[in-house]
């Protein structure tokens, strides 16, 4: 998945530049991204399933860069840290410091991702101070440390240091930008989450009744928004 991204990157910044208006700047971007979910998990409790639910945000800061490759159209790549909490109260596989595995639920966990994003977009210049942008862009979250947090003993065997694909999103941005000069520009957007696929995480116990009781998380519906910063290079 990861060496597909970049090879989808590399043929993304190959493109000939063909045409641009005169403020379509290929362009050097920071984004914050705030995201809001309501997830659901997965287990069974004598013979009985459970879905416990819970609301929790997410955040995280990548780096990107914008191409424009036909007048206002653009493609878009980045990569940065991106943090997935769930405030999901949940049973899962907790080794106490003395070895012994006690039955342990969280209170809630999170997942420290590497984050891959890749895109399309178009930018509309309302006027030389302002202009708004529609973003359609394809996430992937790998992980390479887990936290689970639980109440059997706080702060002991929580951190664990995996690295597995967590899951992909895709999602639609709504951005409006303010120009600070002729290169720098703010921008704020809404996020929308139109799919979200979380992987199994096997510290979570499997059973027989059911194939997704070890999935990260189910989540039901989501909501966000993120700042940004760029920076327009020279053609």
């Amino acid at each position: 998945m990861i060496k597909r991204f970049f090879l989808l990157l590399f043929l993304s910044s190959s493109i000939k530049l063909y045409s641009q208006d005169k403020n379509s700047s290929n362009k050097l971007g920071f984004l914050i991204p705030i995201v809001w979910n309501n997830s659901n998990g997965v287990y069974y409790s004598l013979g009985r399933r459970k879905e416990p639910s819970g609301n929790a945000a997410s955040y995280g800061i990548n780096i990107n860069y914008s191409h424009f490759v036909y007048k206002n159209f653009f493609v878009i790549g980045g990569v940065g840290y991106y943090r997935q909490r769930f405030n999901i109260q949940r049973p899962f596989q907790y080794r106490t410091p003395d070895g012994s595995e006690p039955l342990v639920s969280t209170t809630n966990y999170s997942y420290h991702n590497i984050h891959f994003l890749l895109g399309v977009g178009y930018q509309k210049n309302i006027n030389e101070k302002w202009a708004v942008t529609g973003q359609l862009y394809y996430n992937i979250y790998n992980t390479y440390k887990q936290k689970y947090e639980q109440g059997y003993a706080p702060g002991k065997n929580e951190v664990y240091k995996k690295n597995f694909m967590l899951g992909k999103m895709i999602n639609l941005d709504m951005r409006c930008e303010r120009y600070i000069n002729n290169r720098v520009s703010l921008g704020a957007a809404i996020v929308l989450p139109v799919y979200t696929h979380w992987n199994d995480d096997t510290i979570f116990y499997k059973y027989d009744y059911a194939n997704d009781t070890q999935i990260a998380a189910e989540t039901k519906f989501s909501l966000g928004a993120n700042l940004s910063f760029y920076y327009k290079l020279k053609r």
